[in-house]
Parts: C-alpha cells; structure tokens; sequence
C-alpha cells in the first residue's frame, strides 16, 4: 500500500470491476487478466468482480476477490443501471467499467477503460449484415463512449495512439487520459524445449483475421499472390473467424479468383488453451491490421519466439518497438517484399525471434495491475 505522506497509509478502497466479457476477445483477455493480477497480492483495494464467468472464478478460489452477479445483463442496462445500483449498495468508491462505455445517468464514480475511438467508424466497416442487436450496440456504443470517457474521473487507455484519438475526438482533458500498456502471459507462451524447428517443407505463415475490414485480409491474400509468384513454397493459415464468415464476405472466393486457393488454410476461431500451439506451428506471424488500439497479438507471437511482420501504422510501432519488420498495410507488393527478404535471410528472422522474446518481457499484467491501482487510489483520493 503506498503511502500518502501528509494523511499516513492510502486507505482500502472497495473497487468494483465489471468482468463480464472476461476471456471473451481482447477486451475479454484484458478483462480477465487484470482481474487476475489485481487479486494476486495487496494492492490496498478490496476487489469486487461483477458478472465473472465460472472459468474466471475457478482461478480465483481462495483467492480474497469477492464475487457479485447484478442483473439485467442485457449490455446496455446493465452498465446504465445494474452496475451503478449494485455499487451504492456495496458502498464502492470506485466502479471500473472495462468495455468502452459507463453509466452516463448515475453520480456514481467511476474509472472507465476506453481502448480505442473505433465505434466512430461506420457500422459497414465492422461487420458484414448486421443483425438488429448488432445495429442497437453500435449505436449505444457510438453515443455512450465519449459521454463516458468526459463523465469519467479517470480514463484508462492502452497506447499513446489510442489516447491521442480520445483526447481529439471525444474532447477529453488529456491530463485524465492515461496510458496503461496491456500485458502477455510470458510463459502461457514460451515454446516448449524440443518443439520441431521448421523443416524442408513449405514456409508456414499465420496471420490473425477477421470480417471487419481494418483486418485487412483482401490484402493478405494480395502478399499471398507476391509470395507465390516470388517462388517460395509456402502454407498460409488464417485463424480468427469461422470460413463460413469468411466465404460470406467474399474473402475465400477471393482467394481462388487471385490463384492461392491452395495455399491458405482458413482454420476459424482459436481457442485461448489452443492459441500458443498457432504460433509454435507457425515459421512467421503476419499481422498487417490497418488498425489497433493496441495490438495483443503482435506481443503473443513474440512471447511465443516466432518471427512478426506488422504494419507501420496506428498503435502497433509503440508495441513491437525494433522486434518486428514493419510494413506498409497497404501495399502488398511491399509486404510481400519484406517477408520474402526476410526468409532468404534466416539470421535476420532468429535476430527478431530474439528480440520479441525480450520485448514480450516488458509487457506484463503485473505491471498493468501496479499502474491500474495506482491509478484507483489517484481517482478516489483526487476528488474526495
């Protein structure tokens, strides 16, 4: 506990952390990870877990987190009035919301994590036919992020790109705005002793993709076609969706009308306990995203020690640092140069195995929970 000199020890502070989407996507792993952290030694807090999933509170038994399940949990209601009531009937100081939006009605404090501004974008960017829940979500999401992000004593964000967006396009006070760095699970990932090294056959490529366009997979098939015709021999995994998302999105015709039907592999959705298997499997992680908050798993490939080529924009240069090839996402012809120099240049992919292995090592949730709870303690304590 970290003392204040001019009023002794911080007190306890009863903080509320809403863990509902825990290990569901990067919000969920953030989520989950955090919570995990934080109930791992004293931090002066006592931890409240809103909505946690059984998974969540199996790691936490015995463990001092308590466990509280508010209802509705229909997204909406459940951030505007579940979690705001269940605080004053707690008598939290603090409610964490950790999924871009807040309650905008109640006077209940609270600190809010705000990934990213992409609920700016047009719902068309971000999903192919979406459903009429869809459609509400977006349009809740639209409106309540940046009434959250002012109506916040503090806002959390994972990278100086994604808090430059907020501080633009939310008109926030960026002295409220701080960056807390998300972690990686180091030894969650860390390549088994005797894992089979690559072989004489095809050069096996992974890259993580989705329907939603900043995932850029049109493009990926585009490297694809660069590589082909470079000579190489080569498989290309694609992970991240189900095909059948992929073929309504017209990317799997794309890939036969472009002649590299054969050498992708669309294998759908991964499962986190199947998740570091990808990358051992994999001779090079390809992850030309045209956009990220921050960029997970750019730091799981480099924990795992496999080679990444990334793109040179939005918040991923501030992850991968001098560890990974960087790449225009736009120009395939250059990616696919990149990665082609890469691989007729072994030393230099063992050089950035190297380096991601030490960087992933910067990145821990320890760190994100110590800068998390700092922080609770300098929004309680600020506007007491």
């Amino acid at each position: 506990m970290t003392p204040n000199p001019k009023t002794g020890p911080a007190r306890v502070l009863r903080i509320g952390l809403d863990a509902r989407l825990a290990f569901r996507r990067g919000v969920g792993t953030y989520a989950a990870q955090l919570a995990l952290a934080l109930a791992e030694r004293e931090r002066g807090l006592e931890l409240f877990l809103l909505s946690a999933p059984p998974e969540l509170k199996e790691l936490l038994k015995g463990s001092k987190a308590q466990f509280r399940d508010p209802s509705p949990r229909q997204p909406a209601l459940y951030e505007q009035t579940a979690l705001p009531a269940l605080a004053r009937r707690e008598r939290l100081d603090l409610l964490h919301y950790t999924d871009n939006t807040a309650s905008v009605f109640w006077e209940t404090p609270y600190v809010l994590t705000l990934h990213d501004t992409m609920m700016t974008r047009p719902l068309s960017e971000t999903v192919d036919h979406p459903t009429f829940r869809q459609r509400f979500l977006f349009l809740y999401k639209r409106w309540a992020a940046p009434e959250s992000a002012r109506g916040a004593r503090m806002v959390v964000t994972i990278s100086k790109f994604s808090k430059d967006s907020i501080v633009r396009k939310f008109s926030v006070d960026p002295d409220r705005v701080r960056v807390v760095p998300e972690g990686v699970e180091v030894e969650a990932y860390r390549r088994p002793a005797g894992w089979p090294k690559p072989g004489a056959g095809p050069v096996r490529l992974l890259a993580q993709g989705a329907v939603d366009p900043r995932k850029n997979v049109p493009n990926i098939l585009r490297t694809a076609q660069v590589l082909k015709r470079g000579g190489i021999s080569f498989r290309l995994r694609i992970i991240g969706a189900p095909r059948e998302e992929f073929e309504r999105a017209g990317y799997v015709a794309l890939a036969q009308k472009w002649g590299v039907a054969n050498e992708v592999e669309w294998a759908g959705w991964v499962g986190a306990d199947q998740l570091a298997r990808q990358y051992w499997d994999a001779d090079l992680f390809f992850y030309p995203s045209l956009w990220e908050g921050f960029g997970l798993p750019v730091l799981e490939a480099f924990a795992a020690g496999t080679p990444v080529v990334t793109s040179n924009g939005s918040s991923l240069p501030e992850v991968a640092g001098d560890a990974a090839l960087l790449v225009r996402p736009d120009d395939p012809e250059a990616m696919g140069a990149g990665i082609l120099g890469l691989l007729k240049r072994p030393a230099r992919l063992r050089a950035f195995a190297a380096k991601g292995i030490r960087r992933a090592k910067s990145f821990t949730w320890e760190a994100t929970a110590d800068l998390t709870a700092a922080l609770y303690h300098e929004a309680a304590e600020g506007f007491r």
